[in-house]
């Protein structure tokens, strides 16, 4: 069966299925609680109710058929059952010893490297996540650093969605805003400087088709260093800059069950070069998740995802790890390695926790790289400077237009502008 048709049906799906399904994917089906080698498509809801309950309109089908396949369905609660997850400290303590010893993700790290903590602080400066990796934007060649619109962007919506007599969110100053690295309660300071949130992939709520959730920092020259900031924090085995993996790649690596991801991140470090690895459980997922528009929470649909899980040596078969992220690692790279070459495949930007997202997390919610560079328009960056720019931070060009445009960037004198929101201030744009 074609991975396009899957991904068209369950993005079809989450659309139009009851509010009380915040997710459809197609990875493997658990039964007693314990994930088996079967693939099927997943619904994952906020309740699981008995049949008796639910009314005849919301009941969901037990198979779907497609192009003369039957697949099978399964209903997954979101405050998943504790004994498919499990606490792996026994056979791996280091997999969890973020918990007790704050990892250097959190440190002030010069030269920058991927996997550390970054935020937006003239906006989000209670905030924190992961600075996922360095790559090219193509538009200027300049080096930048890229992680979530969410960890860089107070409101990351297109201005056609918002309300003109609402608050007004996005406005940049003509230096942009300003990202900071490390954003910690014991260093959290404007002198943490390392350049200015450049542009983003703007959303629009449901039932539009959001494929990504990524946004980019224009970094200072000061703060990169080629032979160390193409590297992940903590992430020993990538000795050369890894490049973004093709579509083909990503597919194949997601599709393979026994393939190990790794990533690195803010709160939990460095992940899958210990005795616990990372495993795609679901290699297509279609999420619903709920961002701020103009202070409002509104659910917004992220397409063609991909799910990670953790797994350690003496995990029983069909369980998996607490923790394979959790809230701060947004933002973090995903890499495999395929041929003995580190490749990028995507970017961490959700998961899911127990006992209503009170207690551990329990899977990594990631978009794929192939998406997101085409959202920017960026390409990989091969650790080398030579005929690469920077951005001028200090003179960055800020144009204003009429009226609420859904256009995601303009060209204007053969230089492209991004839409970053909305202004009460009168057109500059002539």
């Amino acid at each position: 069966m074609e991975g396009a048709k899957i991904k068209q049906i369950t993005a079809e799906l989450l659309n139009t299925t009851p509010d009380n399904i915040v997710g459809v994917g197609y990875g493997y089906k658990e039964v007693n609680g314990k994930t088996s080698s079967e693939k099927c498509i997943t619904f994952s809801v906020k309740e699981k109710k008995p049949l008796s309950e639910i009314p005849q309109s919301e009941l969901l089908p037990s198979t779907i058929e497609i192009d003369g396949e039957v697949i099978k369905t399964d209903v997954v609660q979101l405050n998943l059952e504790l004994f498919g997850f499990i606490d792996c400290s026994d056979s791996d303590p280091d997999f969890y010893s973020w918990q007790s010893t704050t990892p250097g993700n959190r440190g002030s790290i010069r030269p920058l490297q991927g996997g550390i903590s970054i935020t937006n602080y003239t906006s989000l400066s209670s905030y924190v996540g992961t600075l996922g990796f360095i790559a090219v934007d193509n538009d200027t060649n300049s080096l930048v650093g890229v992680s979530n619109n969410h960890v860089l962007i107070n409101d990351a919506f297109y201005a056609s969605d918002r309300d003109p007599n609402s608050s007004i969110t996005n406005v940049y100053l003509p230096t942009g805003n300003l990202a900071t690295q490390p954003n910690e309660s014991v260093n959290s300071s404007p002198t943490n400087r390392i350049g200015i949130v450049k542009k983003y992939q703007p959303i629009s709520p449901a039932p539009a088709v959001n494929l990504v959730d990524v946004a980019c920092i224009a970094l200072d020259s000061s703060v990169v260093d080629e032979n160390i900031s193409w590297k992940q924090y903590g992430l020993t085995n990538i000795t050369s800059a890894p490049r973004f993996a093709t579509t083909s790649e990503i597919d194949s690596a997601l599709n393979n069950p026994n393939q190990v991801f790794y990533s690195s991140g803010r709160t939990t470090g460095a992940k899958g070069e210990g005795a616990t690895k990372l495993y795609c459980s679901t290699p297509i997922y279609n999420s619903s998740l709920s961002y701020k528009l103009q202070g409002i929470n509104t659910t917004c649909n992220i397409n063609d995802c991909f799910e990670l899980r953790a797994k350690g040596p003496t995990t029983p078969e069909g369980d998996w790890c607490t923790y394979p992220s959790n809230s701060g690692d947004s933002g973090s790279a995903i890499l495999t390695e395929i041929g003995g070459e580190f490749v990028i495949v995507g970017l961490l930007f959700a998961g899911a926790k127990t006992l209503w997202g009170l207690g551990p997390s329990v899977t990594t919610v990631c978009c794929r790289i192939d998406n997101v560079a085409t959202a920017l328009n960026i390409s990989a960056w091969n650790g080398s400077l030579t005929g690469i720019s920077f951005s001028d931070n200090d003179n960055a060009e800020t144009i204003i237009v009429d009226g609420q445009s859904s256009e995601k960037n303009i060209i204007r004198n053969g230089k492209v502008f991004w839409q970053v929101g909305m202004t009460t201030s009168p057109s500059t744009d002539l």
